[in-house]
């Protein structure tokens, strides 16, 4: 059985961007999205959406971007 930080894990190294949504309430869990290194992500994009009728939880529609080095 694959999950997805299996997924994640084995993919994340081709990616250059990612859509992410946080939710932002502690929920119990044995795997968590990784955090994001600022050496190679930035953050391009931030929409907060407060709890409402449709979503007991506030979240974040995220966008990051791998960041580029200029060697």
């Amino acid at each position: 059985m694959i999950g997805g930080a299996e997924i994640f894990a084995s993919t994340a190294e081709r990616a250059d961007r990612i859509y992410l949504t946080r939710i932002h309430h502690q929920f119990e869990g044995d795997v968590y999205f990784p955090e994001l290194a600022p050496d190679k992500w930035k953050q391009v994009s931030n929409r907060y959406c407060p709890a409402d009728e449709k979503n007991a939880f506030p979240h974040s529609f995220q966008v990051w971007e791998r960041a580029t080095t200029n060697l």
